[in-house]
């Protein structure tokens, strides 16, 4: 789950990102992406229920491992490489992508 709170976005003059983030996660469905379930909102928070990763994301398993066998990083890239084509495809660009 994710909560932001209200204030917070507010002052910081988020409330359109946060807005445009929330309109993205929507339209998103894809396995290797970690998808919005369910957004709802109390007087002081905004909350975003997402997927959940029992066996942990990418920096997770960078801190875990430290290092990766090629395979594996070759798996982990095509897995991103597919994200990305799917949000390419439907006119999206990730301007943060991490682990």
């Amino acid at each position: 789950m994710k909560q932001m709170q209200k204030i917070k976005i507010i002052s910081k003059r988020s409330v359109h990102s946060v807005m445009n983030e929330i309109d993205l996660l929507t339209k998103l469905r894809h396995p290797f992406l970690v998808n919005m379930v369910y957004a709802f909102q109390d007087r002081e928070f905004l909350y975003l229920f997402m997927d959940y990763c029992n066996r942990g994301d990418l920096r997770y398993h960078i801190g875990n491992a430290r290092t990766f066998s090629e395979e594996v990083a070759r798996f982990f890239l095509a897995c991103i490489v597919l994200c990305l084509e799917y949000m390419h495809g439907l006119k999206i660009m990730h301007r943060d992508l991490k682990p």
